[in-house]
């Protein structure tokens, strides 16, 4: 078996935490960029060290004892954190700390999110809520407030689930291992090695899109990594490019000898993981990037097989591309101004906790279809001063295009919902797209507060109500966006 091989990947068939196919792997893009970067040099003797009689997949592939090969080799772990020291990024807020909290909250908003943007929200967040205690005894509808504009909003309900289980099962202490780190709501493999690397100097290593993409150019990773089977052996080599443990112990035990203080091993270990994973991350980040990789500013360009090749955007190899749709979805205005010392408001709903904008309050929303008609029809028995049809705009999600069409309804400070609006948002009940109003038929408006911030005469049992002070609500961000743009 293999303790170290294929660029340090831990193949060892049934080992603990490897896909349970490790064993066999075929020799396809991983041994093949195995193989070639052994006879270039680029594997230690130590990486490619091979136990018993020297087999494993990269002793059979390149046959026999491997520990003579590659007497100077070029060490991607050593050249990584030697660049990421001198060239990479330290001035990003949650670089200054390594409390797991913090970390985590972190690579949750960086999560599909630019860091120009999460900067601002992090910042803000932990002000309102600065430790994973304040956060797990929050309400939902505040966390999701103050997310409101990040975007994908199952991150703050799973934050915030999170944040509980850590309160209520761990005791406010989040784990220190990856393996457990990924058991708790929202936490994936890649982001559990995040924290577990930078928080406790677990010797794992992250992988995400960024970091999958630097290491399939680095091998020329030829395979498909639309099949989850070529993502674990791709990531399994990610595995093995690790700073080396016995490296790592023989630079602890010297440290041991000269300073005598167990704690000071720690911190230059804890840096090492540190700054291999930052590494990785402003690597892809700043230099390879998915269209204009930098190569000539590569510290890693001398062992990159892509590079050599002339053909870094060759890789990563995706075959499946996600298939886009579209819907269009009406968004119903219903507003009352300010009158005196009634302050003006709008009409919300609770979105449902599944679905796009799921938890959210939102503007009642009708799709195309059936619910679009009646609320033609419904719109078209209103005095036509109090309605304006607004042109529709594109809002981009991740899998589909949505088409808002907005057609806003002036009440009269203070009125009660006409009954024909009343009938038309319980008619929506069931459809998906909307929630009705539940309970309420007829002129007769009962008295209610709205959840949260807002408050104002909607109906006591339904999903929907007045809301003044909606700007501290969490709204989808299209929504927020087309509120802001108002002139009242």
């Amino acid at each position: 078996m293999l303790k170290h091989g294929a660029t340090g990947l831990a193949l060892e068939g049934a080992a603990k935490g490897a896909p349970k196919d490790a064993a066999n792997v075929r020799p396809c893009a991983a041994t093949k960029a195995v193989a070639v970067l052994a006879h270039e040099g680029a594997l230690s003797a130590d990486l490619l060290r091979v136990h018993g009689e020297g087999k494993g997949l990269v002793g059979d592939l390149l046959g026999g004892d491997l520990s003579e090969t590659a007497a100077k080799p070029l060490d991607f772990a050593s050249l990584l954190i030697d660049w990421q020291l001198v060239h990479g990024r330290h001035h990003l807020p949650w670089q200054q700390t390594r409390e797991p909290y913090r970390v985590w909250l972190s690579e949750i908003m960086l999560q599909q999110t630019q860091v120009s943007t999460v900067v601002a929200y992090y910042e803000r967040f932990l002000q309102q809520f600065p430790d994973v205690l304040a956060l797990a005894n929050a309400q939902q509808d505040a966390v999701l407030a103050l997310w409101s504009g990040l975007g994908y909003y199952s991150r703050a309900r799973n934050l915030h689930r999170c944040a509980q289980v850590v309160r209520d099962v761990y005791g406010g202490v989040f784990p220190s291992t990856a393996a457990t780190l990924q058991t708790l709501p929202g936490i994936g493999p890649s982001t559990a090695a995040a924290v577990a690397a930078f928080c406790f100097g677990q010797r794992v290593s992250i992988f995400d899109a960024n970091v999958q993409r630097v290491l399939a150019r680095l091998l020329a990773y030829g395979d498909d990594l639309s099949r989850q089977a070529h993502v674990r052996a791709l990531w399994q080599l990610a595995a093995g490019l690790l700073p080396l443990q016995e490296q790592r112990e023989k630079q602890e035990d010297k440290q041991e000898e000269t300073q005598g203080e167990q704690q000071g091993t720690h911190k230059e270990k804890h840096a090492c993981m540190v700054a291999y994973t930052q590494g990785l991350m402003d690597l892809g980040a700043t230099v390879c990037m998915p269209r204009n990789p930098l190569c000539g500013q590569c510290p890693v360009r001398a062992l990159c097989r892509a590079c050599a090749q002339g053909a870094p955007l060759a890789y990563p190899v995706k075959s499946s591309k996600l298939k886009r749709t579209a819907e269009n979805w009406w968004l119903l205005a219903l507003h009352r101004p300010a009158s005196g010392h009634v302050s003006g408001d709008f009409w919300f709903e609770k979105r449902p906790q599944t679905g796009i904008w799921a938890g959210l309050y939102c503007l009642p929303v009708f799709a195309a279809g059936a619910d679009e008609a009646r609320l033609r029809t419904a719109i078209g028995n209103l005095p036509e001063r109090v309605c304006t049809w607004h042109a529709p705009f594109k809002h981009v999600l991740t899998h589909k295009d949505l088409y808002l069409h907005v057609v806003s309804v002036q009440l009269a400070a203070g009125a009660d919902l006409p009954a024909a609006l009343v009938a038309l948002l319980d008619d929506r009940a069931g459809t998906g797209a909307g929630a009705g109003i539940t309970g309420a038929a007829g002129a007769g408006i009962g008295t209610g507060t709205g959840t949260g911030t807002g408050t104002g005469t909607g109906t006591g049992t339904g999903t929907g109500a007045w809301h003044s002070q909606w700007q501290q609500l969490g709204l989808p961000a299209p929504v927020r966006k087309w509120l802001d743009g108002l002139k009242m």
